[in-house]
């Protein structure tokens, strides 16, 4: 089994494989990493690789088919030399693409999606890179209504960034433990070890910002109470 760890840029994918890893997760990078606030990491060079593939194939998509079969075929080669060395991968962008590129490759794949509210999400994206809020918007929506089909179809867990940065939480250590057999202890542990609790001064989660995707992020909060089993009657047969 293979995990991908799947969200939007300043999400908390970072901060989530930050724990995996330092419970036992196989990223293909060493253990105890630093992590801080702000920091993007655990890319595999052969993902950041896989990136151009994966944007040329969705741009050539509409337009050519068998260019956009090319690239495909690009991401696949890519994604069975990766997974024959790790069991963990992380890449935001796009990430909600790439579960059936591990299938295709060969790889029963389970996800473990980071949600985190709206508001706090586009702060810290301006905070961190500028944008627009349209721009900010779109890849909010369409990174998670994408994500939600993949949950049904392959499996996993969401989990609220609010959870994991909240010390009092832990029910969320339960439900990742059920999916990749890594001790909640362990997480919980880690999640400990890496974090601190702060508090921001300007806090705006409250605030309705959009309401679309206020409810989309409402509809992960209910559906983070539980795990998802794969839908293999609807996947795709991979190639072995």
């Amino acid at each position: 089994m293979k995990y991908l760890v799947a969200g939007g840029k300043r999400t908390g994918t970072t901060l989530l494989c930050a724990i995996l890893a330092n419970a036992g997760a196989d990223f293909g990078f060493p253990r105890d990493r630093e992590w801080f606030r702000g920091s993007g990491d655990y890319e595999h060079d052969i993902m950041i690789d896989n990136y151009k593939y994966l944007k040329r194939a969705r741009m050539a998509q509409p337009v050519s088919d068998s260019f956009a079969a090319r690239q495909q075929r690009k991401i696949e080669s890519n994604m069975k030399e990766l997974l024959s060395q790790v069991d963990y991968i992380k890449y935001p962008p796009l990430s909600q693409y790439l579960p059936i590129h591990m299938k295709r490759a060969g790889f029963d794949v389970r996800l473990l999606i980071t949600v985190r509210q709206f508001n706090t999400f586009a702060m810290s994206a301006v905070a961190k890179s500028g944008g627009s809020f349209s721009e900010l918007k779109d890849i909010y929506l369409d990174t998670y209504k994408t994500n939600l089909l993949n949950l049904y179809l392959y499996g996993g867990c969401a989990v609220l960034y609010e959870d994991i940065v909240d010390h009092g939480k832990t029910d969320w250590a339960e439900r990742v433990s059920q999916v990749t057999g890594i001790a909640a202890a362990d997480l919980l542990q880690a999640r400990d070890d890496l974090i601190k609790p702060t508090t921001s001064r300007n806090a705006i989660g409250d605030v309705t910002i959009d309401r679309e995707c206020d409810e989309l992020y409402a509809t992960y909060a209910g559906l983070a109470e539980r795990n998802f089993e794969a839908d293999r009657k609807k996947q795709h047969a991979g190639k072995s």
